[in-house]
This record gives structure tokens, C-alpha cells and sequence, in this order.
């Protein structure tokens, strides 16, 4: 799961995924504060793609994420941080360095 939607955010903040695509993901909070950010009309992006990712679990209900989104030229850390609620697990916080 937390390969799948940090790697779906990936592509979100390089453009070349619809954030509404990931809305039953990500917590309403952390929605608003991307769909500020993110390219519109989606674009061709430079190519980032998940490489790398560590899962940390510091509670039941908490799963920490980190690794490496790399095109061919340079690669960037990302993090992530999700929350359990009823209805499944949502991405509650990221960070792309």
C-alpha cells in the first residue's frame, strides 16, 4: 500500500499523474495543500519514479515511509507519513527533498 500511493504521489508532484486519482488516499488536509502545488494542466514531468522505500511502523496505526524518486539524471529524497482510520490507511504528510 505504501509503495503504491507514495509512488502514485511521486508521479503527482512531477505532473504526470491527476491528483484526483489518489483522492480516497491522501487525508483532506494534506489534498489541499497539494492541489495548490501541483502543475495544472498535468504535464510530461521529468520522469521521477519510486526507486527506493524503508517502512518504519512506531505505532499500529502509523506507518513512516522514506526513499529515493530518481529519474535518469538526479534522484530525490521523498517521505511519507500515514495514519489507520476506519477507513483504511491515509497519507497524512509528505516531503520531496
Amino acid at each position: 500500500m505504501a509503495a503504491l500511493v507514495l509512488g502514485g504521489l511521486v508521479e503527482v508532484l512531477d505532473g504526470r499523474r491527476p491528483l484526483r486519482q489518489l483522492e480516497d488516499r491522501v487525508s483532506v488536509p494534506l489534498y489541499s495543500v497539494l492541489s495548490k502545488r501541483i502543475p495544472h494542466p498535468v504535464s510530461t514531468g521529468q520522469g521521477y519514479r519510486l526507486r527506493t522505500l524503508h517502512l518504519q511502523k512506531p505505532r499500529p496505526e502509523v506507518i513512516e515511509a522514506n526513499g529515493t524518486a530518481a529519474n535518469d539524471r538526479e534522484a530525490r529524497a521523498v517521505a511519507a507519513r500515514f495514519h489507520y482510520y476506519r477507513r483504511g490507511w491515509l497519507c497524512v504528510a509528505l516531503t520531496q527533498l
